[in-house]
């Protein structure tokens, strides 16, 4: 059922001739209808949901003990169509069901005579799909000549644009050294760079931030464009439209944002089984604040050439920054680009691949079938790309149940899987984390294995939110608290399940023995005792005591602007980039030693599978590149943060440590790099104690740097030292 339907019928199996009955009088009003009673949800069904405008509710006793009601109406919910209670019966909605009706009231309908509230209903039916608002979700696009656009592979394309690339961060790096050069002339008062203006300096140079931008904008149409026609040769539809991808780059400041998130519409489209959180690519964001700032200084720079050439010094900094910041932009937009356009090949790969064939009872005479069934019950292990880790340590932990652990050897062949598919499995586990929220492949094959006859056992990390596809169905299931680790699959449920012996679903064809060469594979297992993590006790007390180290340096250091402020005279003009120069070399150990904290503290998150981390380099980028780090690093430290803390702080605001922490972080980066700029020009022009004033904020800065870093080495490390103790049964 493909068509878009006016109301779907929410029933339970036992009120079949109710719901038959509201079924034609709705059909005689003018409405159509689908989802009749059922005992499980089927697919047919689920895409009659899906397509809705609204939702009628036979209410009684036995709805209230139907899961498939409560996720009938979470995802009523989650759409934003109305929901019309009809009672058959004089009951109160279950807690479950009340939560999503509790301000509807229904339509009393448990009388013998049921025409008048037929009527009544007909009536609210046809008012509640008047005045609903229209889906927000995109239609299907119309037959037009992109929908038969050919595929092309882009090869040829991504070389022109790296070519483009790489000459537009050639010039800039190159207009970055004049740059630098010159201002480190000025500073420095030499003989003849005063007489030269910052608008004579520049001349053409001006010209080359220009050519950057236009770089990133056309490079980024052409491969939307391409990605585009693509996903459409070979899905027929897409999220974006050509004239977004066309004027979206080119709104000046609005690209900033709207060029990432086309890049992470398009990955999405292109991913095979939608595992991929999209809002969750560090890449594209960081993309997109670069451009960003970009935007601002070229704004910045042209506002100061018109309004006050006399202050060359300052222009020429920012001018500076903008070199670097468009350097750093470039290297960002081909990675970016690339990663959409090879999303987007390997989507094309995968339609193109033959299938994976299904088990037949013929495999089961295979001798190497007869290898792995040995002893004890199979159990399949789902889950999303990214959550591997998850999966083989809840392998390990299955092993005290002497378990044949299974999953998933081609997530293409999720979609192909059936109900008959999980016959051979005594429980399915399914790993609900961040990255399973929004897939579909994940939602497809939970939905197949509800309607067969294993147990669906969810193994929850992170609970799914309000509106979540695969939490339309999980919510309705027994959860097993994941923040436990394996260590939770010790409860009486999962001990019950797969010790009780299960009587076949007597399926023609299929065996009650996954096999290894066919859909199933077996799941790579570990040993949660035998995780490698590393408690560097030794390493965290060195990065700590160097970033106290480090405190203490700058305090010592602030007092030499305080004597230079008492005789301003007995010093010259670079005692400020001096200073800065102190700074920073005392800084060093501490910021080195705090790199490899970061590296190893990540290592040990992800071998205790903590939920929310970035990648690994990603992180360290933010963390150690300088300006990056200046507008990402407290973002990525505080991120890194959250998820060893876990969920013992959700507070909002200025009552979050975590989120005071990263206000700190950016606001002494900044005010350090500033401070650094504005010391040294105000030395030049020889406003000497200005310049020891702003050097003593910089000090301060700088302590407040090394104080942060010292309060979350401390923090982080003992934190996770104690869970993976407590979890993890990990020995120090």
């Amino acid at each position: 059922m493909s068509s878009a339907v006016d109301l779907f019928l929410s029933a339970a199996s036992e009120d079949a001739l109710a719901a038959r009955e509201l079924a034609d009088a709705l059909a005689g009003a003018g409405f159509t209808c689908a989802g009749d009673a059922r005992d499980g949800s089927s697919r047919e069904e689920l895409a009659a949901l899906e397509t809705a405008r609204g939702l009628v509710l036979v209410l009684s006793a036995a709805a209230n003990a139907t899961p498939d009601i409560v996720r009938e109406l979470e995802r009523a919910a989650a759409r934003g169509i109305p929901i019309i209670p009809y009672a058959i019966q004089d009951v109160s909605p279950s807690p479950s069901i009340a939560y999503f009706t509790a301000t509807i009231p229904p339509i009393p309908a448990w009388s013998a005579d049921r025409q008048p509230t037929l009527r009544i209903l007909v009536e609210a039916a046809r008012r509640a799909l008047k005045e609903s608002v229209a889906t927000r979700e995109r239609p299907a696009l119309s037959a037009t000549r992109y929908s038969k656009a050919r595929y092309g592979d882009g090869r040829a394309l991504q070389t022109g644009v790296a070519i483009l690339l790489v000459i537009s961060a050639g010039l800039n790096a190159y207009a970055l050294y004049r740059d630098a050069g010159f201002l480190w002339a000025l500073m420095r008062a030499q003989q003849g760079a005063p007489s030269v203006t910052a608008q004579d300096h520049l001349g053409w140079t001006a010209l080359v931030s220009s050519w950057a931008v236009w770089t990133v904008i056309v490079s980024t149409i052409l491969v939307f464009r391409r990605a585009r026609l693509n996903l459409l040769s070979s899905f027929g539809s897409v999220r974006l439209t050509a004239r977004e991808i066309v004027w979206r780059p080119i709104a000046p400041f609005a690209n900033g944002v709207w060029m990432p998130r086309m890049a992470r519409d398009l990955r999405a489209s292109s991913s095979a089984d939608a595992s991929s959180d999209g809002e969750n690519w560090p890449l594209a964001r960081g993309w997109g604040v670069t451009f960003s700032c970009a935007y601002l200084l070229v704004g910045i720079r042209d506002f100061m050439l018109n309004t006050m050439p006399q202050y060359s010094a300052s222009i020429l900094g920012v001018n500076a920054a903008l070199d670097l910041s468009l350097v750093v932009s470039t290297p960002l937009t081909y990675t970016v680009l690339s990663q959409v356009l090879d999303a987007v090949r390997a989507r094309h790969r995968s339609r193109l691949s033959p299938q994976a064939s299904t088990v037949s009872a013929a495999d089961a005479r295979d001798p190497a079938a007869a290898e792995t069934s040995s002893t004890g019950p199979d159990v399949l292990v789902l889950h999303a790309a990214g959550d591997e880790t998850i999966a083989a340590s809840l392998g390990g932990g299955l092993s005290q149940y002497q378990c044949r652990c299974w999953t998933l050897s081609d997530s293409s062949t999720a979609s192909s899987l059936a109900a008959a598919d999980f016959a051979g499995f005594a429980a399915v586990l399914v790993v609900v984390s961040r990255t399973s929220h929004a897939s579909e492949a994940m939602t497809a094959l939970v939905r197949s294995a509800l309607d067969g006859s294993a147990p669906v056992i969810p193994f929850v990390v992170d609970p799914p939110p309000m509106g979540s596809p695969l939490g339309h169905y999980i919510r309705s299931l027994h959860w097993i608290d994941g923040a436990a680790g394996p260590a939770a699959l010790r409860s009486d449920r999962v001990r019950t399940v797969l010790s009780s012996s299960r009587v076949d679903a007597g399926v023609a064809g299929v065996t009650t023995t996954p096999l290894a060469g066919g859909v199933f594979s077996p799941l790579h297992v570990s040993d949660a005792s035998a995780v490698r993590y590393r408690s560097a006790k030794r390493l965290r007390a060195i990065a700590r005591a160097l970033a106290i180290v480090q405190a203490a340096a700058a305090a010592f250091l602030g007092l030499l602007p305080i004597g230079v402020i008492l005789d301003p005279d007995a010093v010259s003009i670079d005692a400020p980039i001096v200073l800065s120069a102190y700074l920073a070399v005392a800084s060093l150990p501490a910021w080195f030693a705090f790199l490899i904290w970061i590296r190893t503290t990540h290592n040990n998150a992800r071998a205790l599978r903590l939920p929310g981390l970035e990648s690994r380099a990603w992180l360290s980028s933010q963390v150690g590149v300088p300006v990056m780090s200046l507008v990402l690093g407290g973002r990525a430290i505080g991120r890194l943060w959250t998820a060893v803390r876990g969920s013992e702080e959700r507070k909002r605001g200025w009552k979050n440590e975590v989120a005071r922490y990263q206000v700190a972080w950016t606001a002494a980066g900044f005010i350090w790099t500033t401070g650094a700029m504005a010391s040294a020009v105000l030395g030049a022009q020889g406003a000497m104690v200005m310049a020891m004033i702003v050097s003593e904020v910089q000090c301060l800065a700088t302590i407040t740097r090394g104080l942060l870093r010292a309060r979350i080495i401390k923090d982080a490390g003992s934190r996770l030292d104690d869970r993976a103790r407590r979890e993890w049964q990990i020995a120090e």
